[in-house]
């Protein structure tokens, strides 16, 4: 007969077993899914020194640079690590990031059984995380990689956590400051992750408390306040660095950003639809608009987060695990939740994978409670065992669904629209793709309703005049001119309007928007070609025989600044 012990292990192993394969049902499909422009070419395939694969020079720069004006070197290894193994083949790209979620389930997992010992409520927590339906935009998307690494090595703290508190010392330390530091090289969403430590510390851990049946201790807190301060400093450090990149790259809004007092309002709201989408997982879209902030739909957000806040600090004795989930929740989207203003978006289903872990560690102890007391009914224990099954499966189902969502770029932006018919992003992706496809009547559908829907847009302007230069290019000349007023300072733009005039065989109106692309872009070779073009015109051959040459020292096979040198003549 099998000790206890053994049917444990059993247990145990067949519930690993099961969460990997809940990951893989619903993701595996998506290793068949293309990269998306979406971002993945900014991030892996387009990238300079992504697509290199590893290398030192490629662990350097993860080192010094960032992604987006993000430091995440952990997150820039595995993109290097995946086109080493893979080359530029998506389908490699998505199974690793199916690969990370799958550990960072495993590990929440771990965590939690690590520090509370509840096998049955843990293995629960972990498999609604590993389901719910918000889920599927960081699995899915290559270019939210980021929060899936994130989230694996903040389980990893967790755990690491969970091990030094039951046995401090000094190796435990530095494996849990090691692991904060790997969590953070990941995302900065992690920052706050040394307050849920704190939080952790009150329940299930006890560590405020001196004895058996103490109260907190002022001292004890102090001391354990003290313990994350070199975690702390981290994540200052991290948050100077961060903050300094996102101001060089511009994702931090400034100019015409809405006032201190009107962010502080939209993020009652911010909360509200995170806290909304984790229960009622219906309408997740890959894009939500921002949308004006009504005053007393911010007041009555704040007034329903200030109520639920104080409902978990009441029951913070019966029900420790709520109150500590609840805060997991609040303090883990401080980052994103919109306090500064950035980005295109008021919030996004990737940035609930943190908070996601401890509402999930919530609902599973409150359903395993209410588990406890169906279980002194007769057929009790089977009832909510099926319960709790049919709650996974239908996430599980929902998430699956959405999934299908991200299968391509039209169907993303389709979605997009269905839900949110004037969401002018939408409208110009999907621009772009009709583009792509060769669908010019299509594709200046879409861009024109974006332009409507925002006329001030660089590039909704840019990507219709630049798709009408070949052939239109006279139609092209007035959206071209309106992106240089709006961004002078983009080369691109510059270069493609003086190139539009040359296809109007107006060479000087051209020189000055070539010449001053080629200024600000001049690593780019088609910019000194265009401008070569436009010196040979107007009879200025050495000036046109050093631009295409500059060209061919950018790009030694360029044939364009080949056949052009020969018509110029030796």
């Amino acid at each position: 007969m099998p000790s206890k012990s053994s049917k444990q292990w059993l247990f145990e192993t067949a519930g690993i077993a099961a969460l990997l394969l809940l990951v893989a049902v619903i993701y595996a499909r998506t290793s068949a899914y293309p990269f998306l422009n979406y971002d993945d070419g900014r991030i892996v395939f387009n990238h300079p020194v992504m697509r290199q694969g590893l290398s030192w020079k490629g662990l350097s720069w993860a080192l010094t640079h960032g992604l987006f004006g993000i430091w995440m070197p952990a997150t820039a290894l595995t993109h290097m690590t995946d086109v080493t193994l893979f080359g530029l083949r998506a389908g490699g790209h998505h199974l690793t990031s199916v690969l990370w979620h799958a550990l960072a389930v495993l590990l929440f997992y771990a965590a939690l059984r690590a520090l509370t010992g509840a096998r049955g409520a843990s293995f629960l927590a972990a498999a609604l995380f590993a389901a719910h339906p918000l889920r599927v935009e960081d699995v899915a998307w290559v270019a939210s990689r980021k929060d899936l690494v994130c989230g694996a090595f903040f389980a990893l703290a967790l755990l690491a956590h969970a091990r030094y508190a039951r046995r401090p010392g000094a190796l435990r330390y530095a494996a849990l400051l090691a692991a904060v530091l790997l969590a953070f090289a990941g995302k900065t969403s992690a920052l706050p992750l040394p307050a849920v430590l704190l939080l952790l510390d009150a329940w299930p851990l006890g560590r405020f408390h001196t004895g058996d049946g103490a109260k907190p201790s002022f001292r004890r807190a102090v001391w354990l306040v003290m313990e994350k301060a070199p975690m702390g400093l981290l994540a200052l450090a991290v948050l100077a660095v961060t903050w300094g990149a996102q101001h060089e790259v511009g994702s931090i809004v400034e100019e015409g950003a809405a006032p201190p007092a009107l962010r502080m309002a939209a993020v009652g709201g911010n909360y509200a639809h995170y806290l909304g989408a984790f229960f009622w997982p219906f309408g997740l879209s890959p894009h939500y608009p921002i949308v004006p902030t009504v005053p007393w739909k911010a007041g009555a957000a704040w007034a329903l987060l200030v109520a639920l806040s104080l409902g978990a600090l009441a029951v913070r004795r019966k029900r420790p695990w709520l109150t500590v989930g609840w805060f997991w929740f609040l303090l883990a989207l401080i980052p994103v939740i919109g306090i500064i203003s950035y980005g295109n978006a008021p919030y996004a289903d990737r940035h609930m994978y943190l908070s996601g872990m401890g509402l999930s560690m919530a609902v599973a102890w409150l359903l395993c409670e209410a588990g406890e007391r169906l279980a002194r009914c007769r057929g009790g224990k089977t009832a909510g065992f099926v319960m709790a099954a049919a709650l996974v499966l239908a996430l599980a189902g929902l998430s699956w669904r959405q999934a299908g969502f991200w299968r391509d770029e039209p169907s993303v932006f389709a979605r997009v629209l269905r839900l949110y018919p004037d969401d002018d992003l939408a409208h110009a992706k999907l621009g772009d793709c009709r583009y792509a496809q060769g669908d010019l009547e299509g594709a200046t559908k879409h861009y024109l309703e974006a332009i409507r829907l925002q006329p001030n847009i660089t590039d909704w302007n840019y990507n219709l005049g630049s798709m009408l230069i070949e052939t239109n290019p006279g139609g092209a000349l007035p959206w071209l001119e309106k992106a240089v007023r709006l961004a002078p300072e983009r080369g691109d733009i510059q270069t493609n309007l003086g190139y539009a005039l040359l296809q109007l065989k107006q060479p000087a109106a051209a020189l000055p928007y070539l010449e001053a692309g080629a200024k600000l872009d001049p690593e780019n070779p088609n910019a000194h070609i265009n401008l070569g073009v436009a010196f040979m015109n107007l009879g200025r051959k050495e000036e046109a025989r050093a631009a295409f040459e500059r060209s061919l020292t950018l790009d030694s096979a360029n044939a364009a600044a080949q056949a052009n040198l020969k018509l110029l003549g030796s």
